[in-house]
Order: structure tokens, then sequence, then C-alpha cells
């Protein structure tokens, strides 16, 4: 377990630096496809909103009008405080993301807004790539803080 411990903690390392940086400018292409990198060929994501599915060569795309839409709304940092990682399987394991989305609103009030992100990885390559993921009510949160 160590092995993919360490293992997911890097790629959440990688992952949550380059979300941070994405809340600066937008990223360059070798860095979406280092983000999109992350990710299983497939890939699910369920929310609120619903259940989706995408392929990672969509990946890119998803993220960067994602991250546009995180600046737009004042989005200035997009840390990742604290990593939980539980093994399902020799294969499988789950990570809980701690989230700090740091911003400042249209009001020009700064605040921040903390959630926690589930990530299913799967080492059957090897290396550990996320192929699931569950997310909190972002767009509820964003709200409560005038970002939406």
């Amino acid at each position: 377990m160590e092995e993919k411990e360490t293992a997911a903690r890097s790629l959440f390392g990688i992952y949550g630096r380059l979300n941070d940086e994405a809340m600066r400018r937008e990223l360059l292409d070798d860095e979406r496809k280092t983000l999109a990198g992350l990710f299983a060929a497939n890939v699910v994501g369920s929310s609120p909103q619903g259940v989706v599915a995408a392929e990672s060569a969509r990946l890119p795309y998803i993220l960067k009008d994602a991250q546009a839409e995180y600046r737009k709304v004042g989005g200035k940092r997009f840390i990742v405080r604290d990593v939980r990682i539980t093994e399902i399987d020799n294969i499988h394991v789950q990570c809980a993301v701690d989230w700090r989305f740091g911003y400042v609103n249209a009001a020009g009030r700064s605040g921040e807004v903390d959630f926690t992100n589930l990530y299913y990885l799967t080492f059957a390559s090897g290396s550990p790539k996320i192929f699931a993921f569950i997310t909190p009510d972002e767009g509820k949160a964003m709200r409560e803080h005038g970002l939406a």
C-alpha cells in the first residue's frame, strides 16, 4: 500500500499544482495534456447535476473550459489541502481530496470555499490513473459565496 500512497500523492501533487496555476492563467497545451494524462482512457464523474462520462482525449478541452469558468467567477487559488487514501483492492484506491478554492467575488470580497471530492484510481497499467470521481454541489457553494 505504501507505494500506491506515494504514487497517488504524487498524482494529486501534479493535479493540484496545475489546477492552482490555472487560476492565474490559461494553461499551456503541454500542461493541459499533463493534466489529462492523470486520467484513465475513459472517466466517469458524478455530481448533483448527474453522471457524465468522457474519453480522456476530450479532457484537455473540458478542463480548459472548467478552469476558465473558475477564473471568470473570481478564482485565485485552488489548493489541495489533504489527501486521504483507502485501498479498495490490489489495483484500486479511493482518494478523498480536500480542496480550498480561494476567490475574489464581483463585489471585491475575498474568501475561500472548502470541499472534498472523491477520486477513484486504478493501478492496472502500473501507474495511477483517475477513472472516476464524485463531487459535491460546487455550484451551490459558489452561489453561497456570491460567485455564481
